[in-house]
């Protein structure tokens, strides 16, 4: 029947393809193709885990995460990290100011 899951409004489908698009996009998350297939697999591509929500948390996270993400340049993990947690161009802020504001 659906509709308490979330999965007849899609949301399993454009998490899944956020997922795979994050991967390919060199632009903006190059170090994304550096994360290990069985772990890309089993941690990235699933849409919820267990008793998680099953929500469009990922469209959220990628309107606040590449916007930084660019202005920071993030060319590695650790560029990555940084610029979420707001130790890169402090005057973007980080991910949770940019939450925040939505």
């Amino acid at each position: 029947p659906g509709g308490v899951d979330g999965l007849n409004m899609g949301v399993a489908s454009v998490a899944v393809n956020m997922s795979l698009d994050a991967r390919i996009n060199t632009t903006v998350t190059p170090w994304a193709q550096l994360v290990p297939k069985d772990i890309f697999n089993n941690f990235v591509v699933p849409y919820a885990n267990l008793n998680e929500g099953r929500t469009n948390a990922r469209a959220l996270l990628a309107e606040a995460l590449f916007p930084i993400l660019r202005q920071n340049k993030a060319a590695s993990f650790d560029d990555a990290i940084g610029a979420v947690n707001g130790y890169g161009d402090a005057s973007f802020g980080s991910v949770w100011t940019a939450l925040s504001k939505q």
